[in-house]
């Protein structure tokens, strides 16, 4: 027996039927994926970076999955459009999506891309389309400070439990996992022999 898929022979006249299977496969093959990896989490990238005069922010690109498994990503940076005030603001990701209206039969969409949004504000409506990344806020002196959570972040599978950030030969932020408590016990008495 076979893995869910479906399968394409010479001769076959491919219908609706057949190409709608291929995409459900393929959906439940990532939603399994994003699952195992961890909902509302950041897979990389997605670093809140104040400049170095503290004034101005941006966000770097990165992959994430909202609460629904939704997929959130920016292949650009993005700078980050901070309001008045001494904040905190949070930095929230929000997933949606927009069809293709060349496209269309009837009123229905049949190419549907994924977009990502980005906004910095007080108060963020967080459901399920919705990821905080992290928050900006502005010290006495008015510069910006940021805050992220570094439970958000997945490690990669190789990876060192230093607790640090590190950018990739590609230059893409990855977290090297959460830091392990190193002890300095002396060993205890040795357990009975075999």
């Amino acid at each position: 027996m076979s893995e869910q898929g479906t399968v394409f022979l010479d001769g076959l006249r491919v219908t609706a039927q057949h190409l709608n299977h291929l995409e459900d496969s393929a959906q439940q093959a990532v939603g399994d994926l994003r699952r195992v990896l961890g909902l509302s989490r950041i897979g990389f990238g997605f670093r809140i970076e104040v400049a170095g005069d503290g004034k101005t922010a941006t966000l770097s690109p990165g992959l994430a999955f909202t609460a629904d498994g939704r997929r959130l990503s920016l292949d650009e940076g993005a700078a980050l459009t901070i309001p008045e005030g001494e904040g905190p603001f949070s930095v929230a990701l929000t997933a949606a999506s927009h069809d293709d209206p060349t496209t269309r039969v009837g009123d229905t969409g049949t190419i549907i891309y994924a977009d990502t949004s980005v906004a910095v504000a007080a108060d963020v409506a967080v459901g399920p389309d919705t990821l905080v990344v992290g928050t900006l806020a502005r010290n006495d002196d008015g510069n910006l400070t940021a805050t992220q959570d570094d439970r958000l972040f997945l490690a990669p599978a190789s990876h060192g439990h230093t607790g640090a950030f590190y950018q990739d030969g590609l230059g893409i932020w990855r977290f090297d996992g959460p830091r392990l408590v190193e002890h300095d016990e002396v060993a205890g008495p040795p357990g009975p022999p075999g």
